[in-house]
């Protein structure tokens, strides 16, 4: 996982400036079945399998003669190797390479779909209007369907098989996106919906970045891995495309995502908190992002960004507990 490096500082938001250059549920959806089947061990979940319900959304859906070739010139990852079914990640960037939003990409028979998270309706809209000049394309806010995804090994389930939906890795896992209205009556008696904790702890494991906490404004695409699946690098142009090829041919950004895990137990981690190194613990490089206690170890895990001399697995840092001397031991995980 990779950024850039200052003295430890916070910022407004109470995150920790490094030295450097620089689920609501659905209108309409049931309450969730869950049960104690659905709060299992995660790390089981490829073996296992499991379904939730997705939170609210925002779709954005793109027609005319120019949809494709106009968003292939706004977006990081090349849509003409989209396949219908099938859903792909891109980056929608401003002019200097940083965030504005991570999208899931569907391509429909008239039509292509944009996700993107229930906050940016607005921005998501806005910006890819800024560029339409005379271009054949419509962009229509659509609602979304109360809608559950599974994964794991539940998509062998002939049922799930034999429902429509969307292929998408949305755990990183092979998984399956199905309207609710489209599901048997006793389905999810069958196979109940796992519970926000649970699927929390499995994003956090799968090393998942999640808008709003790993995904800022703030923040290059690589440093959060994102080049692995959402930026084609031989596509040709696109908004912020010269920044992120200027990032790559530098090597690596300054500063990096990481799973982390607490190095004993009970030791609790907090987002916002600090991380420092233990050979030079009044200098700050990194913070936590997102943490939560696993349900089988009982250590809190959780993913974070730090200097990229410090991102390697099996690093030993130390994350600081705001007001206090106190200290965690956390281990690099990944």
């Amino acid at each position: 996982m990779n950024i850039l490096d200052r003295t430890g500082s916070r910022e407004a938001s109470g995150r920790p400036t490094l030295a450097g250059p620089a689920g609501a549920r659905p209108a309409g959806a049931s309450e969730p079945n869950t049960s104690t089947e659905a709060t299992l061990s995660c790390s089981s979940a490829v073996v296992t399998g499991g379904c939730y319900l997705l939170p609210k959304r925002t779709l954005l859906r793109v027609t005319g003669a120019d949809r494709l070739r106009y968003l292939n010139g706004q977006l990081t990852n090349d849509l003409r190797a989209l396949q219908p079914g099938e859903a792909m990640q891109a980056c929608l960037l401003t002019p200097k390479g940083k965030l504005l939003a991570l999208l899931w990409v569907v391509l429909q028979e008239e039509a292509i779909l944009l996700e993107a998270p229930w906050e940016l309706s607005e921005l998501l809209q806005a910006r890819l209007e800024r560029y339409l000049v005379a271009d054949d394309v419509v962009l229509e806010g659509i609602p979304s369907e109360p809608t559950i995804h599974v994964f794991g090994s539940l998509l062998d389930d002939p049922t799930v098989q034999q429902l429509s939906g969307v292929a998408i890795r949305r755990l990183a896992l092979p998984g399956k996106d199905i309207l609710m209205s489209e599901l048997p009556k006793d389905f999810l008696k069958e196979h109940p919906l796992w519970n926000e904790e649970s699927i929390e702890i499995l994003r956090i494991e799968q090393g998942i970045p999640q808008w709003g906490a790993e995904l800022t404004s703030d923040r290059f695409p690589p440093e959060a891995h994102l080049e692995r699946h959402a930026i084609d690098y031989n596509k040709g142009c696109y908004v912020g495309q010269e920044i992120i090829s200027r990032l790559r041919s530098v090597g690596h950004v300054h500063r990096l995502l990481v799973s982390l895990i607490a190095e004993r137990e009970g030791d609790e981690l907090l987002s916002n908190m600090q991380i420092v190194s233990p050979e030079a613990p009044e200098r700050v490089i990194g913070w936590i992002t997102s943490a939560i206690q696993q349900s089988n170890s009982k250590k809190f895990i959780a993913l974070g960004y730090v200097s990229f001399t410090y991102h390697y697995p099996d690093s030993r840092l130390l994350a600081l507990h705001e007001n206090s001397k106190q200290t965690s031991s956390i281990i690099v995980r990944k």
